[in-house]
């Protein structure tokens, strides 16, 4: 029998504290945990989700304006990474960190142009981060900038030649905040997976968030938790109290390891409905 879970939507995407839980989430698919000895000689467990399968839904948009709806899937942190990367194409791993609900420093503070990148072994549609400490601008002759940009083999290309549903990190003369910030997007046709990017592994889809401008007495940004997944309905301009729905019309993945519903304006009145079933 489907899981049926019907309830109000408040957020935009993923609520600010639940990156890396099970919190808020729309369905949590069945998981065995494994338990076993790690590269360290301690102890680890890992619990392992088989996907999900999405075989009815329902999107209300109550928000008073006409927004972007969609319905998706968080993916499995097995299959993606990311870090620190500086403007020089220097990469510090912090996956262990971004994996789960733990302080990470996205940025090495003062003047050095370091951002950060995600990395998937597939395309993704959108990126949840909990900042819970600005970055800050000292002043002086320059603000910090940010831009989004995604890979193309050996180079990477500016994700503002497409449209973003909503792109939180992309910032003129302005630091990242406080808060959740959610990036979701289509995809470009012409992202490609890394081959012979500076500092990167090859194979994998990247997006380089960046940081420019920056100067000696700025302090870095701190996420806890960062979250990605995929968005396979995603539907613009969609009108206050439409219904987006579908019975019938299975959404499902492989990878995922529960279902999130989106909304660009975050209203207490916008509903998501699904029936869930872990795929097999």
């Amino acid at each position: 029998m489907p899981n049926m879970i019907g309830s109000s939507h408040p957020d935009i995407l993923r609520k600010a504290g639940y990156q890396q839980t099970n919190s808020g989430l729309l369905y949590l698919p069945p998981g065995l945990t494994i338990t076993g000895w790690d590269q360290t000689g301690g102890l680890s467990s890992y619990t392992h989700r088989n996907g999900v399968k999405v075989q009815r839904y329902r999107l209300q948009n109550r928000s008073g304006s006409t927004i972007n709806v969609g319905l998706g899937f968080r993916l499995d942190n097995r299959i993606w990474k990311g870090g620190r990367y500086t403007a020089a194409g220097a990469y510090t791993d912090l996956s262990t960190a971004f994996h789960a609900p733990s302080v990470a420093t996205v940025q090495v503070a003062g003047a050095d142009q370091t951002g950060f990148v995600i990395g998937c072994e597939r395309k993704f549609d959108w990126v949840s981060a909990y900042f819970t400490t600005a970055e800050t601008n000292a002043g002086g002759s320059t603000v910090v900038d940010h831009d989004v940009y995604y890979s193309q083999g050996s180079g990477w290309s500016s994700s503002a030649i497409t449209t973003a549903f909503t792109d939180d990190f992309t910032q003129a003369n302005a630091v990242w905040s406080a808060g959740v910030k959610q990036f979701v997007w289509g995809g470009a046709t012409d992202w490609t997976p890394s081959s012979g990017l500076t500092g990167l592994h090859d194979g994998y889809y990247w997006l380089r968030f960046t940081s420019a401008h920056r100067e000696g007495a700025d302090v870095a940004a701190v996420v806890t938790g960062i979250e990605m997944g995929a968005m396979p309905l995603l539907v613009d301009s969609v009108e206050d109290n439409d219904i987006i729905a579908s019975e019938g019309e299975n959404l499902f993945d492989t990878h995922a390891t529960g279902v999130v519903a989106y909304f660009s304006t975050a209203a207490a009145g916008n509903t998501a409905y699904a029936e869930c079933v872990p795929y097999m």
